[in-house]
């Protein structure tokens, strides 16, 4: 609960909605009361129709206390759930790229969504309905000791019998429930994994074996979901049970005790309304208490990924310091991840004017060397020198700030408009767009005369030669000092990519640039070509 505390925003509004709605239990106590009276006068010939106008404006106040209280209170886990995905959200823009890398991509995004609107429900309604309930079942019961000590004595040791059996049974849910999630992140996990390679899964004859994983996360799911069945359905037939049988001994009692003149006809009657207040409370208190448990793993998971973030935040603060952008010199520069070595000795000198191809077989190391020149991966030994400052020394904001990189999966916002995905919040003069659009062939291809503004619900409307010079223009239009092209042109045709590699050829006086390529006419358009197979450790 502590834990939960932190992530609630406009405490007071909660405190406040919680006293309303207490305010509301208060009149809930009183009602029954007046009932008593009222029953009693009427028995006895004295009924006073002044006593039915309070009682209506009683059950009016109640319905108003309630709703203004659960507006509150709801209106402040919306605010909480919204707030939490925010700083999430934060958390995501200033992690670590090497550590984000390494996330489950399906199984974070359920966390920032789908747990934290776990949250939102305890905030508005588990916690405040705990809290009510609890006060209400206490006054309640306080009301029943008064009227008649004995029913009461009855009624109680019902109730706590309801409640150990909520309890156990709701701690079984709460492990299955957390199990459930998991799996279900799980089954997600799959079923995108399917949709997003189903054609490379059906060209290499695989579609039967894929898919029965898929079908084995779901059954694993199904079997979850029947053990949650076995505990519920025995749950509500035995609570059941045991209310009847309460309401059976109740009304035995009673009568009887009305019948030999212990109890009055009024109050057994106001009896019964406390009664009615006290079964549905304590339900709803072992009710939130199995939620509380049940709700802990979403909260476990926020909270270990609110630690994560922080833990692995980065500073894109932009430095002071100014650098030359005319050379990138490495001076024997070892490429190592989790403490595996794939390159060493590197010794290169890449000029602004130059275009340098890389090659080497797959696997070799290329994207990872890319990489590492953008400071998701640790230059651990040797230097790299951007003009004759320590790449180490430069902020990565302000090194970011230099850089546009194209990498090999085309980046695009579905639901947003060519001209959106092309600005990406920066501001460019509509000549200037054009003459880029026109120089990566997209122009007339696409046209953008009419069509720029036209929002583009699926990227796949789009194909991946029309994707790649998109990246490309977009890449162009920032105009930095260097330009890093991961397999930028591999769903380019030969005219296509002679036209980009001309582009790319008038640029260079311009752009240090640095490709990532197999094709032949890339590597024939290099300035320099270098090969990491030299590089690779023997």
């Amino acid at each position: 609960m502590k834990s939960l505390y932190r992530y609630i925003v406009h405490r007071n509004f909660l405190g406040i909605g919680i006293f309303i709605l207490l305010l509301s239990v208060a009149v809930n106590i009183l009602i029954p009361l007046i009932v008593r009276e009222l029953f009693n006068e009427f028995v006895n010939g004295q009924f006073q129709y002044s006593k039915v106008s309070i009682l209506v404006l009683l059950f009016s106040l109640n319905v108003l206390l309630g709703t203004i209280g659960n507006a509150i209170i709801e209106i402040v886990g919306e605010k909480s759930v919204y707030e939490l995905r925010t700083k999430l959200i934060d958390g995501i823009e200033h992690l670590r790229i090497r550590v984000a890398q390494d996330y489950n991509t399906n199984e974070t995004v359920n966390h920032v969504v789908n747990d934290t609107e776990i949250l939102g429900e305890v905030i508005s309604s588990t916690l405040p309905s705990f809290v009510v309930n609890v006060v209400s079942w206490i006054g309640a019961v306080v009301m029943l000791f008064v009227m008649d000590w004995k029913l009461t004595s009855l009624v109680i040791v019902f109730a706590i019998c309801i409640i150990i059996i909520i309890k156990f049974i709701g701690k079984k849910l709460a492990i299955l429930a957390d199990s459930f999630r998991n799996q279900l992140a799980i089954l997600n996990n799959r079923l995108s994994q399917l949709l997003n390679f189903l054609l490379s899964i059906k060209i290499s004859d695989s579609t039967s074996t894929f898919v029965s994983y898929v079908k084995l996360e779901n059954k694993r799911l199904y079997d979850y979901a029947l053990k949650g069945v076995k505990y519920r359905v025995i749950l509500a037939p035995l609570i059941n049970c045991l209310l009847l049988s309460l309401i059976v001994l109740v009304f035995s009692l009673g009568f009887y005790e009305i019948k030999i003149g212990l109890l009055s006809v009024g109050t057994f009657i106001s009896f019964m309304m406390y009664l009615y207040q006290l079964v549905p409370t304590t339900l709803a208190i072992s009710t939130s208490l199995g939620n509380f448990a049940a709700e802990k793993g979403a909260l476990t998971n926020i909270i270990e990924l609110m630690k994560n973030f922080s833990e692995n935040s980065q500073d894109f603060s932009v430095s002071a310091r100014e650098f030359s952008l005319e050379n990138i010199r490495y001076e024997d520069v070892s490429l190592e991840i989790d403490d595996f070595r794939l390159l060493e000795h590197i010794n290169l000198d890449i000029k602004l004017g130059e275009i340098a191809v890389i090659i080497g077989p797959s696997g070799v190391g290329k994207t990872s060397f890319i990489k590492q020149l953008l400071k998701v991966y640790d230059i651990n030994s040797g230097k790299i020198f951007i003009g004759d400052i320590d790449l180490k020394d430069i902020a990565i904001a302000e090194w970011y700030n230099s850089v546009s990189y194209v990498s090999q999966e085309t980046f695009f916002i579905d639901g947003y408009s060519l001209i959106s995905n092309l600005k990406m919040g920066k501001e460019y003069s509509d000549e200037k767009i054009r003459s880029v659009l026109n120089d990566v062939g997209l122009w007339q291809e696409l046209d953008c005369g009419n069509q720029l503004n036209e929002i583009i619900i699926d990227k796949n409307r789009l194909s991946g030669g029309q994707l790649q010079r998109l990246a490309l223009a977009r890449a162009l239009l920032e105009d930095r000092k260097i330009l890093i092209l991961d397999e930028a042109t591999s769903s380019l045709d030969q005219f296509n990519e002679r036209r980009v590699l001309d582009l790319l050829n008038k640029r260079k006086s311009q752009a240090l640039i640095i490709q990532i390529s197999h094709r032949k006419q890339v590597i024939e358009c290099a300035d320099q070509i270098i090969d990491l197979e030299k590089f690779k450790i023997s």
